[in-house]
């Protein structure tokens, strides 16, 4: 519905990355962070999937951390401030 799309988007930006915790696949939990264009504009993502049980808080935080280093480091080639 639209009303759960929002409250999901509203989530993630406080958070500051997409967490889906609510999957067909029971027990599978993802996490994602959008890659922007020397614009600002969002064009694509990385993510990580893995079991629910191995993605406690403090290891969502450790992944978020790392996929968020390889968005910047993309971030910068994207708009031609880096080397790929």
């Amino acid at each position: 519905t639209v009303p759960r799309l929002a409250s999901l988007v509203k989530r993630s930006q406080d958070m500051g990355y997409a967490l889906n915790d609510v999957h067909l696949t029971h027990g599978a939990l993802s996490l994602a962070l959008s890659i922007r264009t020397r614009f600002g504009d969002p064009f694509a993502a990385l993510s990580i999937g893995a079991i629910e049980s191995r993605m406690t808080p403090a290891r969502q935080a450790e992944l978020v951390a790392l996929l968020r280093n390889e968005v910047e480091d993309l971030e910068r080639v994207l708009a031609g401030k880096a080397a790929p």
